[in-house]
């Protein structure tokens, strides 16, 4: 089991790390890069808001697609390393659908 305390109170990470700095992540890019930055743990210890977020990005993204249509402007697909659009598929308009 890890102990999140060493990880971010150790030097080989974070310059200063018993110093209060809550930006300390933002400066080494720690949050994107690398497992340095664990601010909810795991396991028992997970973020007590994991379930709510899923539900509320659920009922959004259902309101979302049943009520609106988009248009998107011409992309292509990248098949390697993974499956994607090549400029994110950009969204050109937004309207609402007429029931």
């Amino acid at each position: 089991m890890a102990c999140l305390t060493s990880v971010h109170l150790d030097s080989n990470n974070y310059d200063n790390p018993f110093k209060f700095d809550p930006w300390r992540w933002e400066k080494i890019g720690a949050a994107a890069s690398n497992n340095c930055y664990v601010p909810f743990g795991g396991g028992q210890r997970l973020c007590p808001g994991w379930e709510l977020s899923r539900l509320e990005l659920a009922i959004f993204l259902h309101h979302l697609v049943t009520t609106y249509r988009w248009v998107a402007d011409r992309d292509e697909i990248q098949y390697f390393p993974t499956v994607k659009m090549k400029r994110k598929l950009p969204i050109i308009s937004v309207e609402p659908i007429n029931a």
